[in-house]
């Protein structure tokens, strides 16, 4: 027994060339065409697609195909000596791998490899029974099979070389292929005489019984119905706007490329896209790239049929058209409303049609209003902070939706010091890494650290970049800033910006000039690119936030620490990621920048940054370790360090004191305490403490101790004894 009934079928025709015209074999549906593509290949027996490359199995070997140009760019053959019909195969680029699947006839050695990409190299990891299909959900392996006596299961791989491979699902019937969408969901379509159905099992629920070695194995009772098929599934696959597609097979009727019609339930809840009439023309795997209802290249549904070059299928009626992006819109808090035109922005092509506008959501209103006023769309900025808005637009047939990101800011007013990084003439799409050997750069009265080593050629703490690029991904693009470029607010050129790279042996640090002391008023931040991309889709070292499901509560935080005379006034904390909230809308990485406020730290001479995430590995924070950082403002002083470290502004008695002591502020001024023990934690503090104010300290355990107030014009550190 094979792992499909009409494997038998497959073994014939690969041993014939059936000549094929130079027309599609496939009948299309309203408003959908066809074309044969790749027709240099017409006898694959399995394929996939993965970022615009085609993973083409001929039986012995994986050829990979540029598809913008038809142009071979590797191939890989089949370990020598094993005679097997390819099932499936997976390409996993992020990872460098492809997967393969073979059976053999009597299912008696059925095998699974993995092949390395930059190697070449083919590494057998598991056998399993009529394996056919493969999808990884969260890092998972999940293989459907055929196992005697247990029917057709989904199971986690066991890559240990022990093959013991746990059940996830049952299900019945014949093996059929699997997919997931982003969220973890999969789906699969049942191979049986009758009363066939295309199913959906929740990304929660499988999870649940992946992470649980004891839980029981989902049913078919625990997928949703999609809808009834009149025949047999082979194989489902999701494109990326969301459209599932099918190829379903009858010996006495036709074979359909069919879609889900977005209605759960009973019935035959799917549109035919195309279909063959002839016997011979049985369906296979389908695969999807973009949009396959738009037309273009990089869209479309690519559909496999025995013996038939592969046929690629796509929507004839256009959507709307987004004609030029609204790019990142940042405005001051209480700015005027802004409108765009809105026709402007989209086109409806090949139609005189008026296209329809609605805002479908707004993640924070209480940040920004966005209205639709016919075709203008209006927006109003309340509060700080970064909101994102998703705008739908409709013609008759067709709907797209698009987002739009607004940032409000505080405009800071009044007469400071402004470190811009523009001073520091740097040409247009360049950067300064430190290379030179300085170990720092300054720009106004702001110092800013670097350390560079030589020997790798790698930076850490403080750089300065005027790269625009916001959509390349990965570390090669670790001078650029989410927004494409720096904070433009008070200056007619500010394309320079800072880039930090934190090291947790060696953080960032900004000085100031002649050693002074100022009041740091603060600075505008945002994402670096590459952290940006790497939290919005994860990548081979760091996940994508929210997870799979999209609840997982991850966040990315800055935390600004201010120093006077080596010891500690206060901490300032940013979340440049948050995906804690209730309500998952919500949930958001900064790209915008974002004004973060530093006066509390009181007088310092210098400042740390240190950056943390919910993202964790064995070698600590996954999440890259970058930020973006433009305009610090500080207030002018003329105190120095020295100055300041000898104007005392406070005594206490009695020391060394057992259970309080008590306070005298000079002048009659109050300030704010903080009692500091030897390794820098704050074990105390009290907010405006006066003059003769008593300060319980019965609680502190034995030892020394420092007393630190803050007034408004200084900080003054004691040391204590406590007995």
């Amino acid at each position: 027994m094979m792992n499909k009934f009409y494997v038998a079928f497959l073994a014939i025709l690969v041993m014939v060339n059936i000549a094929h015209a130079q027309d599609c074999y496939l009948t299309t549906g309203d408003n959908f065409s066809a074309a044969e593509v790749f027709t240099d290949y017409d006898m694959l027996l399995n394929f996939d697609i993965c970022d615009g490359l085609l993973y083409a199995h001929t039986g012995d070997t994986i050829i990979v195909i540029n598809m913008s140009d038809n142009s071979e760019l590797a191939k890989y053959g089949k370990p020598s000596g094993y005679n097997a019909l390819p099932s499936f195969v997976y390409a996993n680029p992020s990872q460098n791998e492809i997967w393969a699947g073979f059976t053999v006839t009597g299912n008696i050695d059925d095998r699974i490899y993995r092949i390395d990409t930059e190697t070449g190299q083919w590494e057998f990891i598991a056998s399993l029974t009529g394996n056919f299909d493969m999808e990884i959900i969260d890092g998972h392996l999940l293989v459907n099979g055929i196992i005697y006596g247990v029917g057709d299961c989904i199971y986690l791989l066991d890559t240990s070389g022990e093959n013991n491979h746990r059940v996830i699902i049952e299900i019945f019937g014949n093996s059929a292929g699997i997919t997931s969408d982003t969220q973890g969901n999969l789906y699969y379509g049942t191979s049986v005489m009758a009363n066939n159905k295309l199913l959906k099992w929740s990304g929660a629920d499988i999870l649940s019984v992946v992470s649980n070695p004891e839980a029981a194995p989902l049913q078919i009772v625990d997928a949703e119905k999609l809808t009834d098929s009149p025949a047999s599934i082979y194989d489902c696959d999701m494109d990326d706007a969301g459209n599932l597609v099918f190829t379903l097979n009858d010996y006495y009727a036709d074979k359909v490329l069919a879609m889900w019609n977005g209605t759960a339930g009973d019935g035959e809840n799917f549109d035919t896209l195309a279909y063959t009439t002839d016997a011979m023309d049985w369906l296979t795997v389908v695969k999807t790239t973009g949009n396959l209802l738009d037309q273009g290249d990089e869209n479309g549904a690519f559909v496999l049929s025995y013996a038939h070059p592969i046929a690629k299928i796509n929507g004839t009626i256009p959507a709307p058209q987004q004609i030029q992006p609204f790019g990142v819109i940042q405005q001051p808090q209480g700015s005027e409303n802004l409108t765009f035109n809105l026709s402007e922005y989209f086109t409806n092509p090949n139609s005189e049609e008026e296209l329809l506008y609605s805002v479908i959501s707004n993640s924070f209103t209480n940040v920004a209003t966005a209205d639709i006023n016919e075709n203008d769309l209006v927006i109003g900025f309340n509060e700080t902070g970064q909101t994102v808005v998703n705008i739908q637009v409709s013609n008759t047939e067709r709907t797209i939706v698009t987002q739009l990101i607004i940032g409000v800011y505080d405009e800071i007013l009044g007469d400071y010091i402004v470190a811009d990084f523009e001073d520091l003439e740097l040409t247009e799409n360049s950067y300064w890494n430190g290379a030179n050997g300085e170990g720092f750069f300054q720009t106004a009265n702001a110092i800013f650290s670097n350390r560079y080593n030589t020997e790798h050629g790698t930076w850490e703490q403080w750089a300065y970049s005027s790269i625009t690029d916001n959509t390349t991904p990965g570390h090669g693009n670790q001078y650029g800033a989410i927004t494409g470029g720096g904070f433009e607010a008070n200056t007619t050129n500010s394309g320079t910006y800072g880039v930090s790279h934190v090291s947790s042996y060696n953080l960032p640090t900004v000085k100031f000039a002649n050693d002074q002391a100022h009041i740091v008023k603060g600075f505008y931040v945002t994402n670096s690119t590459y952290a940006a991309l790497s939290m919005r889709d994860g990548d081979g070292n760091s996940k994508k936030f929210g997870g799979i499901l999209g609840s997982d509560p991850d966040w990315f935080k800055l935390s600004v620490f201010g120093f006077y005379n080596y010891t500690p006034t206060d901490t300032v904390h940013f979340y440049l990621a948050d995906f804690r909230f209730d309500e998952p809308e919500k949930d958001h990485i900064i790209q915008t920048w974002q004004w973060v406020e530093l006066g509390q730290l009181g007088y310092v001479d210098s400042l740390q940054m240190v950056l943390s995430s919910s993202d964790i590995g064995e070698s600590g924070m996954n999440t890259p370790a970058y930020f973006c950082a433009d305009n610090l403002y500080t207030e002018r002083t003329e105190n120095s360090i020295e100055t300041l470290a000898n104007e005392s502004n406070f005594n206490m008695y009695p020391n060394p004191a057992n259970s309080q002591i008590i306070i005298q502020l000079h002048g009659n001024a109050n300030g704010n305490l903080r009692i500091i023990n030897t390794t820098g934690a704050i074990v105390k503090q009290e907010k405006q403490v006066v003059n003769n104010q008593q300060i319980d300290i019965s609680n502190l355990a034995p030892g020394l101790y420092f007393v630190q107030i803050q007034t408004l014009n200084s900080i003054t550190t004691k040391r204590l004894v406590k007995q």
